[in-house]
């Protein structure tokens, strides 16, 4: 077994417990990396695709939900300090929804959107910047994606990430971002910093649970 994100063998068993979902007893086993400090359920008991869909099937945000609109400025509010108009941005991990294509586009900012669920299509080209959120603890091949977005990020560009942090303060077993069975990978400070020296990503935001804001060498 590799580690997703930097496909370490150097793994330690994090945490392991048998919960039952539905009434119906299922284990849950997550390892740990020691050179990438990722969190992560190991492949053999992930959900297979249709009933990850399923999952996803369910989601009703919208821009009408003034706490998710809420949620969604977490982001933004920090990223669009960094962007100017003319732009073209791609929202990565969409969802059923271009609720946050929507908001950015509200301020005059071009989008783009992918999802492989629900938008497969989208124009493959360089962009001024990427939004990820609520996206990479669903990914199980983190190393593919991450290249992915290194790859359609211009020099110079904005990846905004959102995605709950592990830190020492939260009780793994408790913690209500595990217990989404969709949620596969589990993201630590030394995580990004690590994504950061890989890519050579400049940290330009960061507010320490679940936003972060990297931009692209320009070499």
């Amino acid at each position: 077994m590799n580690c997703p994100l930097c496909h370490s063998l150097n793994l330690t068993e994090y945490f392991n417990t048998t919960e039952k979902v539905f009434k119906l007893p299922k284990q849950r086993t997550y390892k740990a990396c020691a050179q990438c400090s990722l969190v992560f359920l190991i492949p053999s008991q992930r959900l297979g695709p249709a009933k990850e869909k399923l999952r996803y099937d369910v989601h009703e945000n919208n821009l009408e939900q003034q706490g998710y609109k809420n949620f969604l400025m977490q982001v933004w509010e920090p990223l669009k300090q960094h962007i100017n108009a003319p732009a073209h941005g791609l929202d990565f991990g969409s969802g059923p929804t271009r609720a946050l294509a929507e908001l950015i586009e509200a301020d005059g900012i071009k989008m783009e959107t992918y999802d492989p669920f629900f938008k497969p299509e989208f124009e493959v080209k360089k962009y001024d910047f990427i939004t990820c959120t609520e996206v990479l603890e669903h990914v199980f091949n983190l190393n593919l994606v991450l290249n992915k977005l290194d790859e359609l990020l211009k020099p110079g560009g904005h990846l905004a990430i959102m995605t709950e942090l592990l830190t020492c303060k939260i009780n793994f077993a408790k913690w209500r971002y595990r217990e989404d069975d969709t949620h596969v990978c589990f993201f630590k400070e030394d995580t990004f910093k690590y994504i950061s020296e890989k890519y050579s990503f400049k940290w330009v935001y960061f507010d320490k649970q679940r936003v972060i804001l990297f931009k692209k060498s320009v070499s």
